[in-house]
């Protein structure tokens, strides 16, 4: 809290010092915006962000439960919790990262384990799932995951519902023909568009 307090008075301390600079108008409002941008993601109430988003997740019937929450500065991480979809165990989080920064959001999962019911589909361990959404590209939301199964990289686009995944399978995924067969085989893998 002391540093928070500390870089506080030294921004304030530059601003106060703007006044006495000879600097056009423009750049003022660009500097106070830039100003105002941190301050709302630096001192926005992570926890509360989180909370909205749970509520958000609920009308598609995706829980998340029994997490840890601990705020960051940019965002807020996730630890132990556990996610369900229609009051189904769908597996365990070892770590959830979400970090906001001005013109980016990521979201990051380390360490999900699919509960041993959906094995005949997929092989259990995720090492890593991310997804970005950026203003440089708002209608989509980027998608890498990488674990057992092999590697996969996709798009959501926002305006169209259109998810589109490419898979580069690993010997084991390769023995779940169940989840291959909702894919179309390519030259590098399986492609999944819907």
């Amino acid at each position: 809290m002391d540093n928070i307090k500390a870089i506080l008075s030294v921004i304030i301390d530059r601003l106060r010092g703007l006044e006495s600079m000879h600097i056009g108008g423009g750049v003022k409002f660009l500097l106070y915006g830039f100003l105002i941008l941190f301050f709302i993601v630096f001192l926005s109430p992570k926890q509360q962000l989180y909370f909205y988003l749970e509520e958000k997740l609920q009308p598609y019937k995706i829980i998340i439960y029994q997490e840890k929450i601990e705020p960051l500065n940019t965002g807020i991480w996730l630890k132990d919790g556990m996610v369900s979809y229609d009051k189904i165990f769908i597996g365990l989080f070892s770590n959830i990262v979400i970090n906001t920064y001005f013109f980016k959001t990521n979201i990051v999962v380390d360490g999900f384990l699919i509960d041993k019911d959906f094995e005949m589909f997929i092989p259990s361990k995720i090492d890593k799932i991310a997804l970005s959404h950026s203003i440089v590209n708002p209608l989509n939301v980027i998608i890498e995951a990488k674990g057992e199964f092999g590697e996969l990289d996709g798009t959501y686009d926002f305006i169209s519902g259109k998810l589109k995944l490419k898979l580069k399978p690993s010997d084991i995924m390769k023995t779940k023909k169940a989840s291959l067969k909702l894919m179309t085989k390519t030259k590098d893998g399986y492609k999944y568009e819907k």
